[in-house]
């Protein structure tokens, strides 16, 4: 069965993609399986993915948190992965029409119409309004994000798992521990 899910894994792969540029936004703070399973869906939508990476600041400025881990450890971990073409920073005041236009400068071999931002389904409400203005450029798609799924694959449900065990330092010390 494994040979199988490769060889189909393969096959899409081969085939064409709809657009051939999108890119994703987030914190990314603790890189979880919510966070694989959205890029994973936006490569299979595109030939190149970016991460667009909220920095320390900003995700303190909207949230009235800092992050677990700071902005250079997030981007270290989303430049090892390969389905990451690119990463480009969102600091405090960097807009929706801001990104479009870091986007369109970086790639400009690359047609408008073929660019995509993805979203989670969870996020069509708050980012609908912006279609026709701030991302009037370029595609938008949202992928299926189920409640459900959302309560066991979120950074708000790792965050309480964590906690609930005695938080990260209690399960960095028993990795360490493990490891010996």
């Amino acid at each position: 069965q494994a040979y199988e899910d490769y060889l189909a894994d393969k096959k899409k792969e081969e085939q064409p993609k709809r657009f051939k540029l999108g890119f994703v936004i987030g914190s990314f703070d603790m890189l979880h399986l919510g966070h694989l399973e959205h890029i994973d869906m936006t490569k299979q939508l595109c030939e190149k993915v970016v991460a667009v990476l909220k920095t320390d600041e900003r995700i303190h400025k909207n949230k009235n948190k800092w992050p677990k881990q700071s902005t250079i450890e997030r981007a270290a971990v989303l430049q090892m992965m390969t389905q990451i073409h690119d990463i480009m920073y969102m600091d405090v005041d960097t807009t929706r029409q801001d990104i479009v236009n870091d986007i369109l400068e970086r790639f400009p071999d690359i047609d408008p119409k073929k660019i995509v931002a993805v979203f989670g389904s969870d996020l069509q409400a708050k980012e609908e309004p912006f279609i026709h203005t701030d991302w009037d450029k370029i595609n938008v798609v949202f992928t299926p994000r189920s409640k459900e799924k959302m309560k066991i694959v979120s950074s708000t449900h790792y965050g309480q798992v964590c906690e609930e065990n005695g938080g990260i330092h209690a399960l960095e010390e028993r990795e360490e521990a493990n490891l010996e």
